[in-house]
């Protein structure tokens, strides 16, 4: 699996998404899918429970190829443990973690991991969506959170 190219705490993340123009073009192929891939596995690694946030769930509730600018994710702000943390920064030594959360490039893909309330009732209990024969977590009530998009 290839390793990040860059870890940050997000500031210069914008300067990734600049390179293509288009959607379509901005990451060929099955990228996505393998960035997000490695998201799967750094959340595996520390133990960590991830919502599908933004487009990127949007496309994948329709079922549709992805062709998204970034690959965004949320976990609960309490699912970040002092011992997952700790585990974190073992595997990614130079990752930045703010209040927000934390942002890396993997293969030129910004993945923006957001800090979520974990008493906002979107992220309480999640809802289900298959996707290339994989399950994800994603807000619920899906149709609230789709209106905030």
């Amino acid at each position: 699996m290839d390793t990040p190219v860059k870890l940050t705490n997000g500031d210069n993340i914008s300067e990734a998404s600049k390179i293509r123009t288009s959607l379509a073009d901005q990451f060929p192929g099955d990228q996505l899918e393998r960035a997000l891939m490695d998201v799967e596995d750094l959340m595996a690694r520390i133990q960590t429970p991830f919502f599908v946030l933004g487009e990127l769930a949007k496309q994948m509730v329709k079922n549709e190829k992805l062709a998204v600018d970034k690959i965004e994710i949320g976990i609960r702000k309490n699912e970040l443990t002092p011992d997952r943390l700790s585990t974190l920064r073992t595997l990614e030594p130079n990752i930045e973690v703010t209040d927000k959360g934390f942002s890396y490039i993997w293969d030129s893909v910004p993945i923006h991991i957001k800090f979520l309330d974990p008493d906002d009732e979107l992220y309480k209990r999640a809802d289900h969506v298959w996707y290339n024969s994989w399950e994800y977590q994603i807000p619920n009530p899906w149709k609230e959170y789709e209106k905030t998009i």
